[in-house]
């Protein structure tokens, strides 16, 4: 049951499009488009940064039309011990004074995908989920695409080659790959060996210390097809032009200083679909704000209005703090323009829903309805206190604690039913079996209408071979809820 609390809670944008940006006629726009490259060192936080932090602000320019697409590699040649970043992420602008935006601009998107959120907290996770090792700006002066059904065809993999060339000899570069080499990745392109062909020019920064000053990119939908180079194609291709003496000009025009080979993990090129929110019933008095820790009583129900977990159902209302996480924006944007006793819907459709929700859900879309009991400061968590106690001092200690704060609880610690239960599951995963029915039995007396807490118990006196009291615990959590059937498939098994 953890994942349908944590979905009821968490709201959140994440879905991988598969279709790449390229697969088009770039060089038909009316200006050349520009690609800023930069180079990320990866932290531990890192794909959850990208997916939580990165993919909505991306979003959110390209709605507002200052970025085309955004796509994120990840290096898998040279290896992570070998190269100074493990990942590549690629923009996509339609014009160069799109690729630097003002800090108001970037203070207005990130206030609108994150209201009430404070910036400098999603700045410092980034900073700390990855390093930035250096950007460069492209513009493309190149391109070899499918003409026929293939086109469009997902790309999966691509071959980065970093050329340097004497800035005299640049036109003459550009014109042999453009004449001589393009014909050549368009047939590839054409009879399905390569799925498409870049060339990159690069704009900033300037100057001869750099070890590239053009890049090729040769896009595969196949992994085996990065190596099937056909040594006859050139001649099919040119049957008149002598293939040793090309490669020997191309050699002399341009030093192939290194090559990479890059996967595509994560492509954003469309906004995020958007969530609407209705007004059921007002409510009184002012609004929580940002910081503020709001209890609710929420519903997910599908489009249909069919109910799939609530916290009636559960047996214990639900609380969150505004701005406390960033996949949580759209419920944050719901509960900032609510008021103490009023009621609202959120409809979400499914590109807007976490993976969690999404299981529950099937993919479709779904209506978020939240009544708000009550906002306010936000309290101290009880479940950590106890825990640290018991991982510091022992159980004795920690049940002291709590035994005083029954008299004197001056500093306001909750014991969260979420909280305590994710507490009770991490003791028993870590053999501490005793603490973890302790933490459990406090949960059913703190939530007795919660059949979720009995559920919990009952898996600890089982973890601890206690049947008859396991059985009992289950047998409370059926009493609650006679539709768990994970409870009584549970009570069969004993």
């Amino acid at each position: 049951m953890k994942t349908q609390i944590r979905s009821l809670r968490n709201v959140m944008v994440f879905a991988l499009l598969s279709v790449f940006v390229f697969g088009q006629d770039l060089l038909a726009q009316d200006e050349p488009m520009y690609f800023e490259i930069t180079k990320l060192k990866s932290g531990e936080d890192f794909w959850n940064v990208q997916q939580e932090i990165v993919k909505p602000f991306i979003q959110e320019r390209i709605k507002r039309g200052n970025l085309r697409a955004w796509v994120l590699y990840q290096v898998m040649y040279p290896n992570v011990e070998e190269a100074a970043y493990d990942y590549v992420a690629m923009s996509v602008f339609d014009h160069f004074d799109h690729v630097n935006l003002s800090d108001e601009k970037v203070g207005a998107m990130a206030a609108t995908v994150w209201p009430g959120f404070d910036i400098n907290t999603l700045y410092q996770r980034f900073d700390k989920a990855a390093e930035n090792v250096g950007s460069e700006i492209f513009m493309i002066r190149g391109e070899a695409v499918p003409g026929g059904p293939e086109k469009g065809a997902a790309r999966q993999y691509v071959q980065v080659n970093h050329m340097k060339v004497a800035e005299g000899n640049s036109s003459a570069y550009v014109k042999m790959e453009n004449d001589i080499f393009k014909p050549i990745h368009q047939k590839r392109a054409e009879n399905g060996t390569m799925a498409e062909w870049l060339l990159f020019q690069r704009v900033m920064p300037r100057g001869t210390d750099w070890d590239n000053n053009f890049i090729t990119m040769d896009f595969y939908t196949n992994w085996n097809d990065i190596m099937n180079w056909d040594g006859e194609l050139f001649q099919q291709v040119h049957p008149d032009i002598n293939a040793d003496q090309t490669w020997s000009k191309m050699s002399s025009l341009r030093e192939l200083t290194r090559s990479e080979t890059w996967k595509i993990v994560m492509t954003v090129n469309q906004p995020a679909e958007a969530v609407t929110y209705e007004t059921i019933e007002e409510g009184s008095g002012d609004s929580p704000m940002r910081g503020h820790e709001v209890t609710y009583r929420g519903t997910i129900m599908n489009a249909a209005g069919e109910t799939i977990v609530s916290s009636d159902i559960l047996g214990f209302d639900f609380y969150h703090t505004i701005g406390s996480d960033p996949n949580a924006r759209h419920f944050d944007k719901g509960l900032l323009n609510m008021k103490k006793g009023g009621v609202a819907k959120i409809m979400m459709p499914a590109s807007a829903q976490d993976a969690n929700m999404q299981n529950m859900l099937g993919g479709k879309d779904a209506i978020v309805k939240v009544e708000m009991v009550n906002f306010g400061e936000a309290k101290p968590d009880g479940a950590a206190m106890l825990k640290r106690k018991i991982m510091a001092h022992g159980l004795s200690t920690a049940k002291a604690k709590y035994q005083k704060l029954q008299s004197d609880n001056s500093k306001g610690y909750v014991f969260r039913e979420d909280k305590m239960n994710m507490l009770g599951y991490q003791l028993l995963g870590e053999g501490k079996t005793h603490e973890a029915i302790w933490v459990f039995e406090l949960n059913t007396r703190n939530y007795p209408k919660s059949w979720n807490a009995c559920d919990s118990l009952a898996d600890a006196y089982h973890a601890a071979g206690n049947h008859p009291k396991a059985k009992h615990c289950y047998q409370m959590a059926l009493k609650i809820n006679p539709d768990f059937k994970a409870a009584k498939d549970k009570l069969a098994e004993l």
